[in-house]
């Protein structure tokens, strides 16, 4: 075998040799292993919700006033859902 394969070869298996070592647990080393796995679901405990609307008119009033309308409409919904009104937040 060519020494410059030589190394590289005995590198890889002295590396697998000490991966594949087991743990031995017994009253002479006095090791604990513990080996666990788990995973968790809960529901959200808040929820952000966007809506958004675009509103088209023939002048920038009528459309302005069309936006108002709607958005009055939507809070109004909000709140009949029983959303606190704390809850809501608005943005132009």
């Amino acid at each position: 075998m060519n020494r410059a394969l030589a190394a590289p070869f005995l590198i890889l298996c002295t590396i697998s040799l000490a991966a594949s070592q087991q743990i031995q647990v017994s009253r002479q080393n006095k090791t604990i292993a513990v080996i666990a796995e788990e995973s968790v679901s809960v529901d959200p405990e808040i929820a952000v919700v966007m809506i958004g609307y675009h509103s088209y008119g023939a002048t920038r009033d009528a459309a302005l006033s069309d936006n108002l309308r709607v958005s009055e409409q939507v809070l109004q919904a909000l709140l009949d859902a029983n959303v606190p009104k704390q809850n809501i937040e608005t943005k132009k």
